[in-house]
């Protein structure tokens, strides 16, 4: 079972269908603004929900698409961090994120970034790593620009929900090795 330290306190680890109800928690407590940027925080409504999600990432990542991590803070669910759409003929993955509201403004999401970019590059061997963020969503593209991403442009009416398009910033990183 993949379990790898961030930090004294931190560290990430497959999610497991007994992690369901805590981050189902966790989204249901933070709904209005996750939904604002995470279409899929409109919809998980229940631990039932949350295992499905889980059982197709355990697929997903069987066939070398996604790594998908919970991140744990002193042993507790506080949210997820993943590489989806691998692309192992061109080695480049997209990153995504998401932190419950109580674990926010400690460096938890910067330390488990930095974390996930060492596993791409020197685990995965990918070469490049692209972040989306929604331009509105501010803390989500801090942790961007804090961690050296170079912002290649705005994709506009990128993503559709909540009824509307919403624009969003194209980051990337290069293996630096």
């Amino acid at each position: 079972m993949f379990y790898h330290k961030v930090t004294d306190n931190i560290s990430l680890k497959i999610p497991t269908n007994s992690d369901a109800e805590e981050l189902v928690r966790l989204i249901a407590d933070d709904r209005k603004n996750l939904a604002q940027y995470l279409p899929w925080a409109e919809t998980t409504m229940t631990a039932s929900d949350e295992q499905e999600f889980i059982k197709f990432s355990y697929e997903q990542m069987a066939a070398g698409n996604l790594l998908l991590t919970v991140i744990t803070v002193n042993g507790h669910p506080a949210g997820m961090i993943d590489i989806h759409q691998i692309n192992q003929t061109n080695h480049a993955g997209q990153i995504g994120y998401w932190l419950g509201r109580e674990y926010r403004g400690a460096g938890v999401m910067t330390s488990c970034l930095r974390e996930m970019e060492k596993i791409a590059f020197n685990e995965l061997a990918l070469h490049r790593l692209e972040l989306i963020a929604d331009i509105k969503n501010k803390p989500s593209r801090d942790v961007a620009i804090r961690l050296d991403y170079h912002e290649d442009g705005i994709l506009k009416d990128y993503l559709f929900h909540t009824n509307e398009y919403h624009d969003v910033v194209l980051y990337s990183k290069i293996n630096p090795n």
